[in-house]
């Protein structure tokens, strides 16, 4: 009997650590050895991933999978126990054993859901699912690397007063641009030269035939636009004809963009390291990709030149600023309402002289909109096509009578639900989260700044022309470059301390962030941009070509009375 008792007690003790050894991380650990037992198959049968995806493997195939997860979970198992055993040898307990091994594996267990993101269209049947696969990675990831550092202790470099260009970074971001570049512009010549009926130069072809007024003032049937800057590309039209030339100019300009980024991050977290992360993550964002791919269009301009506006904003050098907002202003008529919101947020946000230089920004931003709306033309109701029905309006869902700005602005102030309702709305929620997800959300927290989200937000928000929501489109430069120039800034505001709620190690905070936008960065742009573009063609549904979009619109309007918007402004 005495026996029995000793015998159930041992086995209570047994369970009672097996217990708490699973408590303290043995579970995570078993979870790690099936996540990479469950890749092996995969990775030597990259064929079947999309079977495996759907469910649809043969029974033999299944057979073979279960068994090879089987084995290599069990040999990681037993190279975990080995490790346990050995440091007991050392002095070290099984609990801080595992831990250790949980904290620099911990990566691992997205592996499986790489495996699944690697099949093609999943981003087209599944982007919301594909979304939170990339969230899941990136957390995991940015995780694991911050107990790594913490471990190692790793720091950024020292911080300088003046940033050095030095050899290292810069070449690389330098080789960076280049291959944006003849990337993104072969894709995008090739996809301009397949659309049926595009003509990038036909506003510069009016120009060139001294008929200026109607080279500035177009309509494609959604907007009427002033671009006063096709004056300055007109030369280069009139030199080189056809818009192959404009589309190289244009995707060097925006891989130019590449350069004020990395000033800007370089000089918020004195890091040449972090200047060369935030280039890249410029580089790698969908909404560039869509808005170069998407074929020449004056308003992609405005991202380069805002990027380097804040750049000499941050450096208070008034001149090159007030020389960028005049470009800026060049780029489109609406430019007018962007360059308002960023006098608005340097009023609000920035102390002494600058909002002094804010609200001077404003008034030049108000008074150029207030002259071009005095100068523009009538465009006759034929102008939208030969004929035919014109595709909805920007805000077709609140100025549904045709009336206009007017009609837009009533319906917002009578019915403020309905309007914010239409910012709830699957599409317009995954098309900001692409923007954001690739900087982790970090402009939210930026304590300035955020105002100069406003305008493209309110398009977003209140627009029902997939164009105003599309990441193949020129409209989302209306938010990339602001998103983008406010990362860095609210890296270095956490870096700072000004986030009282943050309890971890601020530098280590600032390295881990770096790499999970690295992660998040190559994970996004590989279903969402560039590299879902093969050969010019558009591979995810959720990135559709303008030309697309517009044929979509048209046909959604039927035969009935058609339906005139106004400027998206």
């Amino acid at each position: 009997m005495q026996g029995v008792k000793r015998l159930i007690s041992a086995v209570a003790r047994r369970g009672e650590g097996a217990l708490m050894f699973g408590l303290h991380g043995g579970f995570v650990t078993a979870a790690i050895a099936f996540s990479i037992g469950a890749v092996a198959w995969p990775i030597f049968n990259l064929d079947a991933v999309e079977a495996l995806a759907d469910n649809s493997l043969h029974g033999r195939d299944r057979v073979t999978l279960a068994l090879t997860s089987a084995g290599v979970c069990g040999a990681f198992l037993a190279l975990f126990a080995g490790l346990i055993r050995w440091g007991r040898r050392t002095g070290t307990t099984a609990q801080e054993t595992v831990r250790r091994i949980n904290e620099a594996l911990l990566w691992t267990l997205g592996l499986p859901l790489l495996v699944f993101l690697s099949v093609d269209d999943v981003a087209a049947t599944r982007p919301v699912f594909t979304v939170c696969v990339i969230i899941t990675v990136t957390l995991l990831v940015g995780a694991s690397f911050y107990r790594l550092l913490a471990h190692l202790q790793v720091k950024l470099p020292r911080a300088y007063s003046e940033p050095k260009v030095k050899h290292g970074v810069a070449v690389l971001v330098a080789v960076m641009m280049v291959v944006f570049t003849a990337w993104i512009a072969q894709s995008a010549i090739h996809q301009e030269m397949s659309r049926p009926g595009a003509d990038a130069t036909a506003a510069l072809d009016r120009i060139l035939s001294g008929d200026i007024r109607g080279g500035l003032w177009s309509t494609d049937g959604l907007s009427r636009c002033f671009e006063p800057i096709l004056l300055l590309l007109a030369p280069l039209s009139a030199l080189i004809p056809g818009p192959e030339a404009l589309i190289v100019v244009q995707t060097s300009a925006l891989a130019l963009g590449a350069v004020p980024i990395y000033l800007l991050a370089n000089d918020a977290l004195d890091s040449r390291r972090a200047g060369g992360a935030f280039a890249a993550a410029y580089l790698l964002l969908p909404g560039l990709h869509g808005a170069a791919l998407a074929g020449f269009d004056p308003l992609v301009l405005l991202g380069p030149l805002f990027l380097t506006l804040v750049w000499c904003l941050e450096r208070r050098a008034w001149r090159g600023f007030y020389l960028l907002v005049a470009l800026c202003l060049m780029v489109r008529d609406d430019a007018a309402f962007f360059m308002a919101g960023v006098g608005l947020s340097m009023v609000v946000s920035l102390p002494g002289e600058a909002r002094k230089h804010g609200w001077f920004t404003m008034a030049c931003a108000t008074a150029y909109g207030l002259v071009v709306c005095a100068a523009a033309p009538d465009l006759g109701p034929t102008e939208c096509g030969a004929g035919g029905p014109c595709p909805p309006g920007p805000f077709a869902a609140l100025s549904s009578q045709g009336i206009g700005s007017t009609d837009l602005l009533l319906s917002v102030w009578s019915n403020p639900g309905y309007a914010l309702s239409l910012g709830v709305d699957p599409q317009k929620l995954l098309y900001l989260t692409h923007l954001l997800l690739p900087v982790l959300f970090l402009p939210l927290v930026a304590h300035r700044g955020k105002l100069m989200l406003g305008f493209g937000l309110i398009l977003c928000v209140l627009g029902s022309n997939p164009l105003l929501f599309g990441l193949s489109s020129a409209h989302s430069t209306w938010l990339y470059p602001v998103v983008i120039a406010l990362s860095p800034l609210a890296l270095a505001q956490l870096r700072r301390g000004d986030r009282p709620w943050l309890r971890l190690d601020r530098t280590r905070v600032v390295a881990t962030a770096l790499a999970m936008i690295m992660v998040a960065g190559v994970l996004n742009s590989w279903k969402f941009g560039a590299f879902a573009h093969k050969g010019g063609v558009d591979q995810a549904a959720a990135v559709k070509t303008p030309i697309m979009l517009v044929d979509d619109t048209v046909d959604a309007v039927g035969a009935g009375a058609p339906a005139k918007g106004d400027a998206p402004r």
